[in-house]
């Protein structure tokens, strides 16, 4: 069945976050961040009620095609970037971006490749939705785009007033409802527990993650085509080094050019900030003020001149949630979603890159630059794909079981 939604399982990978440098980056660091930019691809998306269009399978893909799967091979080992084409799992489910190999990917990703890299990137085949609307609605969700822009409106109103007062606040709270309506749109439709949703659609839910990859992997290619060097990606933002990137304004899907950062840290994937508390930073899983609390003793003890797998851990106090895949590995599916304190233990581990190959950052005492790995050779083929699902979904029946 060339719509089931195995094949949009096997594309979608949520968001893209890499570590292409860890340690402390001093100096002008520039950071741009897409406006908006899962309701940006949403509203894109063509109508897919069955009979408005039909899959199609093909060795060939037409240009104005947005939804399907395509399967391609790749080798860009003898490319200087941090950042290769396309995603894939291992069969522990691990996930990673190798210089080569073979995948399934979303179109968008393809096309990204595709334009960078060239013959380097090879289409196997394609399958794909072609809209063909009766309905009369071609783009469900164009209406984002007038919603986005009376969100802007209220934000412009807002500083008009005195910070705190009763119209300041009115605006404040009539631009977060529109804020969440405009973001949990994506989600609805990537809703797979505790069950599919009746809006659940993964084929566009890989549409709309595989789309903003490709355009966070463009960014990063013409940040290295301009001599940059991209320090962190982080779903809908890269930030960079010895760059200049062009500041698109607030137009929805745009790169919108933040404030410059002078001082910042990055250990892993999830957790990168600026060194001075108050800056915008991602510590998953972790309070901002327990990281704050414990980094400073920990720089001091650390020789960030050494290769980073040889820095110590920096142990941070948590009260985190337990994950699913953590229930499990304890055999005790049952508690997943109940909280506990603990401790965490941070280093420079990530699966995801070649730490053991690390080099410095030329210009930047303290940063080391991780290159991607070769290849994934225990990559997870579509059978273990299918597999793992239904290990999750049995897991998921037990675990409401348990709560009730």
């Amino acid at each position: 069945d060339l719509c089931d939604e195995a094949y949009g399982k096997m594309t979608y990978f949520g968001g893209m976050i890499e570590d292409p440098v860890v340690g402390r980056i001093m100096g002008t660091i520039s950071e741009v961040d897409l406006n908006s930019a899962y309701p940006d691809k949403l509203r894109h998306v063509p109508c897919m009620k069955e009979s408005c269009g039909r899959w199609m399978e093909r060795s060939t893909l037409p240009d104005d095609i947005l939804i399907g799967t395509v399967t391609v091979a790749w080798d860009v080992t003898n490319t200087p970037t941090c950042t290769p084409p396309f995603m894939v799992r291992d069969v522990d489910d691990c996930v990673y971006q190798p210089q080569r190999g073979w995948t399934m990917a979303t179109i968008a990703e393809y096309r990204a490749a595709k334009e960078q890299f060239g013959r380097l990137v090879d289409l196997e085949w394609a399958i794909y939705w072609d809209p063909d609307c009766h309905c009369g609605n071609p783009r469900p969700f164009e209406f984002l785009v007038p919603l986005y822009e009376k969100r802007l409106a209220i934000k412009a109103e807002q500083k008009t007033h005195p910070k705190g007062s009763d119209e300041w606040w009115a605006c404040s709270v009539r631009e977060a409802a529109i804020k969440l309506v405009l973001n949990s749109m994506y989600g609805k439709l990537a809703q797979q527990r505790p069950d599919y949703g009746i809006y659940t659609n993964l084929h566009i839910a890989a549409y709309v993650t595989g789309a903003t990859r490709a355009q966070l992997r463009r960014q990063s290619w013409d940040t290295e085509a301009a001599g940059g060097t991209v320090i962190y990606q982080h779903t809908d933002s890269v930030k960079a080094v010895d760059a200049d990137p062009v500041d698109g304004g607030k137009t929805l899907g745009a790169w919108g050019r933040e404030p410059d950062l002078d001082d910042f840290f990055v250990i892993q994937p999830g957790f990168a900030f600026p060194v001075a508390p108050g800056g915008k930073a991602s510590t998953r899983g972790v309070r901002k003020g327990d990281l704050y609390d414990a980094f400073p003793e920990w720089l001091e003890t650390a020789d960030l001149s050494l290769p980073p797998h040889m820095w110590p851990p920096l142990v941070v106090k948590t009260t985190r949630m337990i994950s699913r895949r953590q229930a499990i590995a304890r055999g005790k599916p049952w508690i997943a979603g109940t909280f506990e304190d603990g401790k965490m233990e941070l280093t420079v581990r990530s699966k995801k890159r070649n730490n053991q190959e690390a080099y410095p950052l030329p210009g930047y005492d303290g940063a080391w630059v991780l290159p991607p790995k070769l290849e994934v050779l225990n990559q997870a083929t579509f059978a273990d794909r299918l597999e793992m699902q239904e290990v999750w979904d049995d897991v998921a029946q037990l675990t409401r079981e348990s709560r009730h």
